[in-house]
């Protein structure tokens, strides 16, 4: 006989899996922002001011925030004097540079059609 817990997938399961069955993927539980700072910290991050990095996390999110991690870390900890200000600074950069592209994109595409000769 079957029990309730194996005729339906766990909430995270379903998740994760799209509501199918036949596959059980597990799931981080959540983490409070302070959490989250917490483990920066304990990966090596410098954070200067608490209250920053908590705004930014609730704002940026963790997951997005991470990519900008990736090539200023060693495995799962950070390279010596990486801080969250340098971080969120990457970030901002990235952020205000997609901005940018899409009218650079047109002005370039214009100058390009403009340039092209119409042959009759």
């Amino acid at each position: 006989m079957s029990t309730k817990e194996n005729d339906q997938p766990s909430i995270n399961t379903s998740i994760c899996t799209n509501g199918r069955n036949d596959v059980s993927v597990p799931v981080k539980p959540p983490t409070t922002f302070k959490q989250q700072t917490e483990i920066l910290k304990k990966r090596g991050l410098i954070i200067k001011d608490e209250r920053y990095a908590l705004k930014v996390l609730q704002r940026i999110n963790y997951y997005r925030l991470s990519a900008y991690c990736l090539s200023l870390k060693n495995g799962d900890k950070f390279c010596e004097g990486v801080s969250f200000e340098h971080i969120t600074e990457l970030y901002e950069f990235d952020r205000k540079l997609r901005h940018l592209l899409p009218g650079i994109i047109e002005f370039v595409e214009i100058a390009f059609r403009m340039s092209v000769k119409v042959v009759p």
